[in-house]
């Protein structure tokens, strides 16, 4: 391989769940022949290493190393040094990248040949969802286009672009400036990193879109997922340590100091102080004491910009009011609902109070709760509040925005809370009895939405001082069945709610089989009238495709799929006119078979699929339930409100045998609890046998004696008898004399 464009450097320590799927990511690039890939396992104790191993000997471009565990920083410094690309790419080893994301990186840096490093935007996911992450929401604050030539000076709200991730950055750069990743263990070390990147470019490039996806782990044992454990907030407390020292060693402009101050106070610091309750005692004076030499440093009027909460909080650190801080750190979301809640931080604080303030700094939070419907509307109630603010002199108003941003005002009202699903009002704050939380109900006209695609409802508040929007939020996926369509609730990215309406009609289109063949699923069907493309639909981010059914006679599927044997209808001696497929009877009269490639559905961040057909059909099922197994993944295919969906679920195969292990001593447990009362019945039931043998041999005696006895009687009434008879005999001889 010639020089490589890209050098992809990735730090990997016990991720054997999303190893494979991170890397696979990374070997379906468009420009995959222009890449290295530098893997280096720091010390991992699970199979990651071997893994590693693996793609090292299937693929030329991609390099195995390994080395004893010191970091992930440290391990990314030893990649830069194996690194031979024009061109350094830091990937997480628990991401996703899409398909395109290095070609349109790189394409994008060679037209910014200026540019330092070039940087995309990113989004975080879990299982199911995609959702912003406030470090990059407020790095692309404003940033709605492509700029080839900006920096920090020019837009300090860099200091929150902390992630390595999304970022492409010449190496020759790294070198001339000696920009490595502090030679320490300690989480967090990419916003060292960073800003030392941000502070020394004379110029980046910033491209708004979005190519990279950060992992939210569902385990929570990422570390940076771990704010409750001391050495988190050691290595926080010490990373800010080595950014302080930085920026005042290169005298970087106040303008830039002052918005790091504000990321320090709003992010970094907050979400630890906030859990000071959860770390062990004998920290809190050492690590409050820290953080009060942090405060020192941070001008007044930056501090007099935080929220109510937040300026309290940091007073708190300053007076060395621990139990005040004990007290009341933790209740930063109890507060957004319920604002009374600030007297519980004494007098002495009630001068940082500034509600209006507050709101205008947070976003309305709008979730559905029950939805209904009839024939002219879908009713749904939800709930709304903007944090902090209380009072009643505000409205909320409720719109249908199409794909296309149309909006049309829709009616809502309000409700008492008792109407509301009770999945609304389970968040009880600490006083669950008052809550700032509108509850309504808006009223959805199927006269407008059955006409448009990905509908979704904008709630706006408005007062005399703050005009906030957002969308409705959604958790739940519901279908709501009406004589000529369906009416799909559904979730998108950022958890919002979304409507769709698919038309029917009259074919029906069942699948009878699903065959794992060369790299593909291969779905075997029949429907009433021919239709031409099946569908599959990401139910996240709706992107679509499509893939051609060839209808074949049912003898021509026979032959190819399973060896002209195919069951009928009929009982054992009996004769029948239906055919069936793996069990199904096939009903419809035109069969097909349709192929997906595995490749279509791994080439997305959330691989939640619906299938259907591209044409208007009135219902598509599947025979039965289908599981499916990788090295990596469960594909599970279902029917679910008359729509079939393909999900596939990445396998941690150490937490299921961990799980089988577990099952398996309990298990074990049973058998020897069952083993030791069957010992406890076995002995009592010896005992009841002694018993009741010596009863029986008591019983014999028993016996024995009363026969004795009863022999005795008989002699005893004999001689009684004997004597009577002399005696009687006596008397008449008497008599007669």
């Amino acid at each position: 391989m010639n020089m490589p464009k890209i050098s992809v450097i990735l730090p990997i320590y016990n991720v054997e769940p999303y190893l494979e799927e991170c890397l696979d990511s990374i070997l379906n690039q468009s420009m995959i022949d222009d890449i290295e890939v530098i893997m280096v396992d720091d010390g991992s104790c699970d199979d990651s290493r071997y893994t590693i191993e693996r793609y090292a000997l299937d693929y030329d471009n991609f390099h195995a190393y390994h080395k004893e565990n010191e970091g992930s920083g440290i391990a990314r410094n030893y990649g830069l040094e194996k690194a031979k690309g024009e061109y350094i790419h830091f990937c997480d080893p628990d991401d996703y990248i899409k398909p395109d994301f290095y070609e349109m990186m790189y394409e994008f840096a060679k037209s910014s040949p200026n540019a330092d490093f070039v940087v995309g935007n990113s989004s975080r996911f879990g299982n199911w969802h995609i959702w912003e992450s406030i470090l990059y929401k407020t790095t692309f604050e404003n940033l709605d286009e492509v700029i080839e030539s900006t920096n920090i000076r020019e837009n300090t709200n860099f200091v929150w672009d902390t992630g390595v991730w999304n970022k492409l950055i010449k190496k020759e750069f790294l070198m001339e400036k000696n920009i490595r990743f502090p030679n320490e263990n300690i989480v967090s070390q990419d916003l060292v990193f960073t800003i030392k990147l941000h502070c020394l470019a004379n110029e980046i490039a910033v491209n708004p879109n979005i190519y990279y996806y950060w992992r939210l782990r569902q385990s929570k044992d990422s570390v940076t997922q771990q704010k409750g454990r001391i050495k988190s907030f050691n290595d926080r407390l010490r990373v800010i340590g080595l950014i302080r020292e930085f920026l005042k060693e290169n005298n970087v402009e106040e303008e830039i100091l002052n918005a790091e101050y504000d990321k320090w106070l709003n992010h970094d610091l907050k979400d630890y102080i906030k859990r000071i309750k959860e770390y062990p005692e004998e920290y809190h004076d050492e690590k409050l004491s820290e953080v009060r030499k942090i405060l020192n440093d941070v001008p007044e009027d930056i501090k007099e910009n935080l929220n109510s909460y937040k300026q309290i909080i940091y007073r708190m650190v300053e007076n060395d009011d621990y139990d005040g801080l004990l007290s009341f750190s933790y209740l930063e979301n109890d507060l957004k609902k319920n604002p009374n809640l600030f007297e519980l931080a004494g007098e002495d604080y009630q001068q940082y109070v500034n509600l209006e303030r507050d709101g205008q700094m947070e976003e309305l939070q709008a979730r559905r709760g029950d939805i209904n419907s009839n024939d002219e509307e879908i009713l749904i109630d939800f709930s709304s509040y903007l944090p902090f603010v209380d009072g009643d002199d505000f409205t909320i108003t409720a719109a249908v925005v199409d794909g296309e941003g149309n909006e049309y005002q829709i009616i809502n009202e309000d409700i008492v809370e008792d109407e509301v699903n009770g999945e609304l009002a389970e968040d009880e704050t600490v006083e669950p009895d008052y809550s700032i939380e509108r509850y309504q109900r808006v009223a959805v006209p199927l006269k407008i939405i059955k006409n448009l695609k990905h509908s979704r409802i904008k709630i706006k508040y408005e007062s005399e001082s703050i005009s906030k929007e957002t969308f409705l939020n959604n958790n739940r996926r519901a279908t709501y069945v009406f004589e000529d369509y369906d009416v799909d609730i559904g979730i998108g990215t950022r958890k919002e709610l979304y409507i769709d309406v698919r038309y029917k009609n009259n074919n029906n289109v069942r699948i009878h089989d699903i065959i794992e063949d060369d790299a593909k699923f291969m779905l075997i069907g029949s429907s009433q009238e021919k239709v031409e493309n099946l569908k599959i639909q990401n139910l996240v981010c709706f992107n679509e495709r499509h893939f051609p059914i060839q209808y074949l006679s049912l003898d021509e599927i026979i032959n190819e799929f399973y060896n002209d044997s195919i069951e009928d209808g009929s009982n054992e001696g009996e004769e029948s006119d239906e055919i069936r497929i793996n069990g199904d009877v096939v009903e419809y009269e035109h069969t097909f078979i349709a192929a997906i490639p595995f490749k279509e559905l791994f080439d997305a961040v959330i691989k939640k699929w619906e299938i259907g057909t591209a044409e208007f059909i009135d219902h598509i099922s599947l025979s039965k339930n289908y599981y499916f197994y990788t090295s990596t993944h469960k594909t599970q295919i279902r029917n679910l409100r008359k729509k079939i969906v393909l999900e596939m679920f990445l396998i941690d195969y150490i937490a299921e045998m961990h799980e089988m292990k577990e099952e398996n001593l309990k298990i074990i447990r049973t058998d020897r609890e069952l083993k030791k009362k069957n010992r406890k019945l076995k002995k009592e039931n010896k005992t009841l046998k002694t018993v009741k043998k010596n009863l029986t041999e008591e019983n014999k005696q028993l016996n024995k004696a009363n026969k004795k006895l009863n022999e005795q009687s008989e002699k005893q009434k004999e001689l009684i008898n004997d004597y009577k008879n002399r005696k009687v005999i006596k008397i008449v001889d008497h008599l007669k004399k």
